[in-house]
Formats: structure tokens, C-alpha cells, sequence
């Protein structure tokens, strides 16, 4: 493909939670902040909410990396389980059972190993990703669990990870038990379109190995993806790795805006419409809507 011809060690927009690409913009640096202060802190539950693409899943693992010497990181990769199921999860991350434990039997061990844990200074957080999809028992597992102390201080520390749904479940009247146990709850945003050429600067320079790339996106070609994708770092990322893609086929080593137009005119077979892309006048413009 296209690395050796650019110089680069990785590819720079591949859509997964690879902390090394994470981009500091404002909003995500003070969410991680305030993430990591509730955990530390042992204050209480955390909700992180965000459009579709907007980095939550990669903001939960760069929260994983910068506390992984002082907490314990459970991640519940599998929203869609029932409250036990969502107990035994945890219960599996931190003991080896011999025998598959009774529900007494698994809280009691479960209670056992987080006392043990937080006697040797370390806390332990349940990360729960697409949290959106819990369901009514999972909810109320929460609920409960979150109300495990020892000390004064609580044994597990929540981080309920979803999309906009989430919160609307949270402010429902029968969840006032739950959403009271929040301490944080915090929204990410898409990017401002001042922070789409930075963003991509970034992703290629880590992509490179932290030296410039020899590949450049000019001002015009990232005016046009900011637009096309909304701002969404998912998108962006699908729209420069087509761009980069078309832009080695044609031998050269600047993304110009006709190549970013021509990349995002063919994705609109991928269902984008609404959302208009900036077209040389004269031309008719097509409509685009990033998807999600």
C-alpha cells in the first residue's frame, strides 16, 4: 500500500482505540482529566456520553494506560448481558474460579478480592463501553454494586461509556436512584474545524513515527473534509485514508481539494447524504451526510 511511499510506519486513520493516535483536543484532555480525578478520588460513578465517532471508546483507553499503576481496569466489553452476567464479568477479570460459584458465594469472593485490592492501595474501575445497551437488570446491578464500601470508600469505581441515548435512559424517573450515584457526567463533542488540520497533522506524525510525513494535506482539502464529515474524527479518518489512497495512485505527495472532493463524492455510496461539500463554482454540488 501506500506507508513505505509516504514514509509511514502505520497507517494514520485506521478507525480503532490505538491510544497512541489519541488527539489532546480541549474538550477530550479536560474529559480524561475529570475521568481520572473521580477514579482517583474514589468519588463516585462517571458517564461519558457522545455522538457516534466521536472518540469515546479511545478516550476510555487512554483513561486505562494513565491509571494503570495505581487502579485496576475492568472492561465490560459486551453490553448486552443480564445482572448477573454483568457481576460474573467482573468477578472473572479479577478471580480464577475452580467451580462456577452460586450467587452468594460469587458476591461474597467478589467483595473479598475488591477489600484485598483496596488494602494494597490499588482501586478498581468497571469500564463499561456502548453502556446505552444495558439492560433494566444490568442497570440495577450497577445500581447495587455501586454501593459496595469498605472503609467509607467505595470497592468499585463505574465509567458508563454510551452514546446520546444513555442520558436520556439516566434522566428517565425509575433510574433517580442511579443517576444520583453520578458524579461526573461529561459530553464529548466533535472536533471544531479549526482542529481538523492539526488532527490529521497529528495522526500522520505518529503514523511516522513522531517525524513529519512525507505526505501534506493542503488548506483547502482539509476545508473540505472537516465539512464533509462534520467535524466527526471517524469520518475524517475514513475520508483521509481514501484521500491518501488516490493521492498515492496519482504518484504525488500533497492531498489537494480536488482529491479530497473526488474521494468524498464516491462515498456517497455508502449512504452519506444532506450534509453539502464545498464545489469550484460553476460545478452542480452533491450532497453529503456523514453517516451516524
Amino acid at each position: 500500500m501506500y506507508l513505505d511511499y509516504f514514509g509511514l510506519k502505520m497507517f494514520p486513520f485506521a478507525n480503532t482505540g490505538d491510544p497512541r493516535f489519541f488527539y489532546a483536543s480541549e474538550a477530550h484532555e479536560e474529559a480524561l482529566a475529570n475521568m481520572a480525578y473521580a477514579i482517583e478520588q474514589a468519588k463516585g460513578m462517571v458517564v461519558v456520553t457522545g455522538e457516534i465517532g466521536t472518540g469515546k471508546t479511545l478516550v476510555s483507553n487512554v483513561l486505562s494506560l494513565r491509571l494503570r499503576r495505581s487502579t485496576v481496569m475492568v472492561s465490560v466489553a459486551d453490553p448486552l448481558v443480564r445482572g448477573d452476567q454483568l457481576m460474573r464479568c467482573v468477578y472473572g477479570a479479577l478471580l480464577t474460579p475452580h467451580r462456577r460459584p452460586d450467587r452468594v458465594a460469587l458476591q461474597a469472593a467478589l467483595q473479598d478480592r475488591l477489600i484485598a485490592l483496596q488494602r494494597m492501595g490499588q482501586r478498581v474501575a468497571v469500564l463499561v463501553d456502548e453502556a446505552q445497551d444495558l439492560s433494566r437488570s444490568a442497570l440495577e446491578q450497577v445500581r447495587l454494586m455501586s454501593n459496595w464500601e469498605h472503609r467509607s470508600e467505595k470497592l468499585i469505581q463505574w465509567v458508563l461509556i454510551g452514546q446520546n441515548e444513555l442520558r436520556d435512559t439516566l434522566a428517565q424517573p425509575q433510574w433517580e436512584h442511579l443517576r444520583q450515584r453520578v458524579v461526573l457526567s461529561y459530553h464529548l463533542t466533535r472536533l471544531d474545524a479549526a482542529q481538523v488540520g492539526p488532527y490529521i497533522e497529528h495522526r500522520l506524525t505518529v503514523a511516522a513515527g513522531g517525524r513529519r510525513s512525507r505526505v501534506h494535506f493542503d488548506e483547502a482539502a482539509v476545508a473540505i473534509i472537516a465539512e464533509a464529515a462534520r467535524c466527526t474524527p471517524r469520518l475524517i479518518n475514513n475520508i483521509s485514508d481514501a484521500a491518501l489512497l488516490a493521492t498515492y495512485a496519482d504518484e504525488a505527495f500533497v492531498v489537494t481539494a480536488e482529491t479530497a472532493r473526488s474521494v468524498t463524492r464516491d462515498m456517497t455510496s455508502c449512504g452519506w447524504t444532506d450534509a453539502s461539500v464545498p464545489t469550484p463554482a460553476g460545478e452542480p454540488q452533491e450532497e453529503i451526510r456523514a453517516a451516524g
